[in-house]
């Protein structure tokens, strides 16, 4: 059994779906309170002159302003004819100083096999004047490298002996410190309060037994003077 329902025409309304009208401005007319109604309307475009352009310019020139890193100029490194490997010692005094190519005008990386390569047959080729000139700087080179290692050895031995020199007096300093502190009865810590307590008080006391001698006189002077006698006192 089906059973079909009539919806009263006072409860009829326009199921139309509402999203077909989301592009469509509503009008406050229709709602009985109010609803938003403020939409986007579309801004006049300015005519793109020649003036207006060079003005648009000129800002953006005075908004944008180099930093410092707009103004490094990035440049290569210079060029080290010596690689930071190990190379044998009959190549080291005969590197070029300048950039190496090949036959091909490429370049040789220093340090490379065919940089090796160029060294091997560099080195192969020279004549024997300029092979001994390259075994006399090799040997000048190992002096200098001996001469370079005693003085910073030499140089190590001094630091040494200035070290232990300051760590004795320092180790000196601290005994004697503590038998100071030892004799006032307190730690090191406190010695240079404790030192300085005694010697306000003795500067103290000092000053007390001055005052009471200088009081005593006085009163045996004014005694004496009443009973007819007099001190005389010698300044020397």
């Amino acid at each position: 059994m089906v059973f079909f329902y009539r919806i009263p025409k006072n409860l009829q309304k326009d199921w139309s779906p509402l999203y077909k009208k989301a592009r469509i401005a509503p009008l406050i007319e229709d709602y009985p309170f109010n609803i938003p109604h403020g939409f986007m309307a579309p801004l006049p475009q300015p005519e793109v002159g020649i003036d207006n352009l060079l003005e648009s310019v000129v800002d953006m020139a005075m908004i944008i302003e180099p930093t410092k890193d707009d103004l490094v100029v990035h440049t290569v490194s210079p060029y080290c004819p010596v690689p930071d490997i190990f190379i044998p010692h009959k190549y080291r005094n005969i590197i070029p100083p300048n950039p190496l190519f090949d036959d091909n005008d490429s370049f040789i990386t220093p340090g490379s096999q065919e940089w090796f390569t160029f060294m091997y047959n560099l080195e192969k080729n020279m004549s024997q004047e300029d092979r001994a000139i390259a075994i006399e700087a090799i040997v000048y080179e190992k002096h200098v490298d001996l001469r370079r290692l005693l003085e910073d050895n030499e140089r190590e031995r001094l630091k040494k002996e200035q070290d232990a020199i300051i760590q004795a007096h320092d180790e000196a300093q601290r005994l004697k410190n503590v038998q100071q502190a030892l004799y006032h009865g307190t730690t090191p810590k406190y010695l240079p309060w404790r030192t300085g307590l005694s010697n306000k008080l003795t500067s103290y006391f000092i000053v007390i037994n001055l005052a009471n001698e200088t009081l005593t006189f006085i009163i045996i002077k004014h005694v004496l003077s009443r009973q007819g006698f007099s001190i005389v006192t010698k300044v020397l």
